[in-house]
């Protein structure tokens, strides 16, 4: 029998073997300088190629899916550069558990090998070990993705270049908190993280989850997950969270702070299929765009294309450690709702570092509206701005206008002889989603703000500067309950009330006068209903209405000094029954105001109006010929009484002789000419010598007081 032997290698002169080393593939070239050291010295002499392991993937072989232990399929791809030459080596490593397939190796074509190896084996981990060692590629790995299911076998003997991978793709239906365990243990320089599966909702290792960038089909499902992950990206199209998770989440992220030991911070989240189940903002210290905090654009630069979101329109939170972030969330009807989330990388100005007097200087330079946006940044800022002079302001007026637009209208006041100077903010709703969050400028003191909530806004004002009450409100829609809150201190002390729409109901009426006390000006341009007959709750000094009460009665259940009504209804037999009634009253001691002046205009004459009638002509004695007046439009007035006729009226009041005499004694200490203990003589008797004056004890028996009435 003829013996076979190797063929002499070594023994070729020089430029021979070099030709032969060269020409070996990369595989067989490792596999040469494992023979022994000598083989590892002349395979290492001649000049190396430049390769990159590209890519580790495993999946499943497609041939024989639906057998686990034989399904496992590691594609290898190794990429050699030479020059401007890229050749791409495919390595498919595949397990079987066939003995005749064991260690056999196909080549598929010139780049391409299929190695079959026993599955107690990590082939793959052994391949790439040695590759990475022999051509000492330093370089990371640049992608790895797994299409089956892991174990701890995949990641034994695995060169440090799998220890580093830019790109983890993680493409199964389903993932298990092992393997997730495990493959973020192995890993903790990623650049980029894809995942397909949906994670447990036991999980909560999300500590050591580290990338740059998170591409995840299913967000975590709670904000333990966002808090804790360590990435500056994160992008999820399908999440189960809430709107009320992600006002936890923004409130957890103003109260932490940047830490030393993160490899990344965080710098955009993106997150689809919001459930939305409250108001996102909900107790939050949001602040509109401000151009001098941050750019109009946040720009995202990839490796396909680099462009700019538009962020004007959305709300900014500022942390307390300067970190600014934007906050957006839009609904989309026939979508999913969205929520973006973007941290500026540019800090703003250090402004608190500024030293006192140039901090001052800054502060006061800002106007009203700048210095608000200020003190609702955080606790400090709110410290700094109200710590210096505040501007004295008023609220002239807030009209809650159709589509719950707002427009208020504050004055600055000077001292004298500097006139006041009038600002306007037009405060219009969030639910006009094209203009949401955007602030216009109208002219230097007025400004156009879209705001998700309107009358917190006010509430925020009026707080900061101390502005206790609005002069006058005025309402164009629907008077709601919650126009009436606590909050709402510059509406709830107002002491002027109009109402301008269609028509009122009786529920509206009654949420007025229930919830506002100090009304001096009631005026209201609007139907009231014909059924409503809760008048006796009306107190305000002037009421003014365009349409009557229903009947005359009401005009005596009103609690006013002053009531003036425009439109025609009564007539003169209504209005002498009305007098009649009026002769019959008396005052009562819940009554606030006394009823100084009734305004009917447009009455309509059918009968004689002092019919039946004690009236009187002017009598000089009684009272004066002009009525002093005075009201809204016209601060003071008088009206020529002296044509018109008198009604006389004896009211019984309700007083002791005790509370009289307490009275005459505290009247007597105040009068200046009171007499003297000189001017008092006693008689024999001891009795005083006095001057008889029947009109006191006259009084105190009638007990009755006048009260004259003019008609003009």
């Amino acid at each position: 029998m003829t013996e076979i032997r190797g063929f002499p290698l070594f023994s070729l002169p020089y430029v021979a073997l070099k030709y032969v080393v060269l020409s070996c593939d990369i595989f067989s070239r490792s596999n040469l300088s494992l023979c022994s050291r000598r083989s590892c010295l002349m395979t290492r002499a001649y000049k190396m190629p430049k390769l990159e392991i590209q890519s580790i993937d495993f999946s499943k072989n497609k041939e024989i899916e639906n057998e686990v232990s034989e399904s496992r399929k590691n594609v290898v791809v190794v990429k050699q550069f030479e020059e401007e030459n890229v050749t791409t080596h495919v390595f498919n490593i595949i397990a079987t558990d066939m003995k005749e397939d064991i260690g056999k190796i196909i080549q598929s074509s010139e780049f391409e090998w299929e190695y079959h190896h026993d599955p107690s084996v990590n082939l793959t981990g052994i391949l790439c070990n040695n590759i990475s060692k022999f051509y000492n590629i330093k370089s990371p790995l640049k992608s790895f993705s797994a299409k089956r299911q892991l174990n701890s076998l995949d990641f034994d003997h695995s060169p440090n270049i799998l220890s580093r991978p830019e790109k983890v793709y993680i493409l199964m239906e389903s993932v298990s908190t092992e393997e997730l365990d495990m493959v973020f243990s192995k890993w903790q320089d990623m650049q980029q993280l894809l995942t397909r599966a949906e994670i447990p909702d036991e999980y909560d290792k999300y500590g050591i989850w580290n990338a740059k960038e998170m591409y995840l089909r299913y967000a975590p499902p709670t904000i333990k997950g966002l808090l804790n992950m360590n990435y500056e990206r994160l992008f999820c199209r399908r999440s189960k969270l809430k709107t009320s998770d992600l006002n936890l989440f923004l409130k957890k992220w103003l109260q932490s702070t940047e830490k030393e030991e993160s490899k990344y911070n965080i710098h955009e989240i993106r997150l689809s299929q919001i459930e939305n189940d409250s108001n996102i903002f909900e107790d939050l210290p949001v602040i509109p765009w401000n151009p001098r905090q941050r750019g109009q654009f946040f720009f995202l630069r990839n490796p396909i294309q680099n462009f700019g979101i538009d962020c004007s329109r959305d709300f900014d939170l500022l942390r307390d450690d300067g970190v600014l972030a934007t906050v957006s969330y839009v609904r989309s009807p026939h979508l999913y709702d969205q929520f973006y989330f973007y941290v500026w990388q540019v800090r703003g100005f250090p402004l608190f570092s500024l030293p006192y007097v140039a901090l001052k200087d800054v502060v006061l330079s800002f106007d009203i509206y700048s210095r608000l946006n200020l003190s609702l940044c955080s606790k400090k800022s709110k410290s700094i701005a109200g710590f210096y002079k505040m501007p004295m302001l008023e609220i002239e007026r807030i009209n809650f206008c159709e589509n719950s637009e707002h427009i208020v209208t504050i004055s600055e006041i000077y001292p004298s002889p500097k006139p006041k100077i009038t600002h306007t903010l037009n405060i219009i709703p969030s639910n006009i989603e094209a203009n949401y969050g955007k602030i216009t400028e109208i002219s230097g003191l007025e400004w156009k703000l879209h705001h998700n909530s309107p009358i917190n806004l006010i509430a925020k004002f009026s707080e900061f500067y101390k502005l206790p009450q609005s002069e006058s409100v005025f309402f164009k829609r629907d008077v709601e309950e919650s126009d009436f809150s606590e909050e709402m201190i510059a509406v709830f002390n107002t002491s002027k009330l109009g109402v301008q729409k269609k028509e009122l109901t009786t529920e509206e009426l009654n949420l007025i006068f229930t919830k506002l006390h100090n009304i001096q000006v009631f005026s209201i341009w609007s139907k009231i209903p014909e059924d409503y007959d809760n008048h006796e709750i009306w107190k305000a000094k002037e009421i003014w209405l365009r349409d009557p009460p229903r009947t005359v009665e009401d005009l005596l259940r009103m609690d006013c000094e002053r009531l003036i009504c425009n439109r025609p209804k009564f007539k003169t037999s209504d209005l002498n029954l009305f007098l009649k009634k009026w002769m019959q009253s008396t005052l009562k001691k819940e009554e606030r105001y006394l009823k100084r002046e009734i305004v009917v205009f447009k009455v309509v004459t059918d009968s004689n109006l002092f019919e039946d009638l004690p009236i009187t002509p002017w009598n000089p004695n009684l009272r004066g010929q002009y009525f002093q007046g005075h009201c809204q439009y016209f601060p003071f007035f008088s009206i020529d009484c002296s044509q018109g006729f008198d009604l006389l009226r004896d009211d019984e009041f309700d007083v002791s002789n005790a509370e009289l005499l307490a009275m005459a004694k505290k009247l007597r200490q105040v009068d200046t000419n009171r007499a003297r203990p000189d001017q008092v003589k006693l008689n024999y008797q001891k009795l005083t010598v006095t001057r008889e004056d029947s009109t006191g004890k006259t009084f105190l028996e009638s007990r009755h007081l006048t009260f004259p009435l003019t008609f003009l």
